[in-house]
């Protein structure tokens, strides 16, 4: 019998990107991060790389940010040590140009914020409190709802995110 008490429970801010998630993997490769199959990432570098990628579509921010923000991010890209890293790192302006473009893209996408600026968009959905509950097959990402749910109508998946690089996936629960 296993010992649900020995699972980790997280909580995070930025629960709500998993909305873009299935986007990851085309970024990440555009971004020549991951590997030529495309199911790993080249190294620990591109790993730490990528959570700060996910973190600047979040809010713009890969600067001075706590280390709860970057735990799901670390998940994500299957980094157990997040909160080990420095907060203090660097984005090339070419790929800060590619992720602004990528939530462009987003934006005109999503029909029903089509309208709205980029920031809204974060803050409103990106930006969201969440809990992240480990068990043995899975992670489960519950996130709190919001007045603005009534307009996630997004042609992406989001509602089970399992990358070929990550040992367990997440199931998400909005509630």
């Amino acid at each position: 019998m296993i010992n649900e008490e020995n699972f980790k429970i997280l909580s995070v801010s930025n629960a709500g990107i998993v909305l873009i998630s299935s986007l990851f993997p085309p970024l990440f490769e555009k971004l020549g991060m991951l590997d030529r199959s495309g199911n790993s990432f080249k190294d620990i570098d591109s790993k730490i790389h990528a959570i700060f990628v996910i973190q600047y579509l979040v809010n713009k921010k890969y600067r001075n940010i706590s280390a709860n923000d970057l735990e799901l991010n670390g998940l994500l890209v299957d980094y157990t040590d997040s909160s080990s890293l420095s907060t203090d790192y660097k984005l090339s302006d070419g790929e800060i140009e590619i992720l602004d473009q990528l939530l462009l893209d987003v934006k005109i996408l999503w029909d029903k914020i089509h309208n709205t600026s980029i920031i809204a968009m974060q803050y409103s959905f990106f930006l969201r409190n969440g809990e992240l509950q480990e068990s043995q097959n899975e992670w489960v990402l519950t996130i709190e709802k919001s007045t603005f749910d009534v307009l996630i109508e997004l042609p992406l998946e989001y509602h089970k995110i399992n990358f070929p690089w990550i040992k367990k996936p997440i199931r998400v629960i909005w509630n």
